[in-house]
């Protein structure tokens, strides 16, 4: 019999508040019925209700999402960190 190696589960961190209320704001957009980013934002808005622990990949497509869905998201703080973190992943592609 072979030992399988189980992956390690990836690392949770808080969620800071303005992540809290970037998860609220994209949670009362308006998405395409059935869509990935429509469960990812009622997941995540239902994590920032909760305890808050996310990964760090959930973190990059909260922020992405944000950029994704910005028209529709008035609170100016949140519009300012997603562009942000959006130049930053592109400046990390384009290396």
């Amino acid at each position: 019999m072979t030992e399988t190696a189980k992956t390690p589960r990836p690392l949770r961190s808080e969620m800071t508040a303005l992540e809290r209320r970037a998860a609220h704001q994209l949670a009362h957009c308006t998405f395409l019925p059935a869509s990935w980013p429509n469960r990812f934002a009622r997941d995540m808005a239902g994590i920032a209700s909760g305890a808050g622990l996310i990964t760090e990949r959930q973190r990059a497509a909260l922020w992405s999402q944000v950029w994704n869905y910005r028209r529709q998201i008035r609170d100016r703080d949140l519009l300012v960190m997603a562009e942000a973190f959006h130049d930053l992943s592109l400046a990390a592609t384009a290396t």
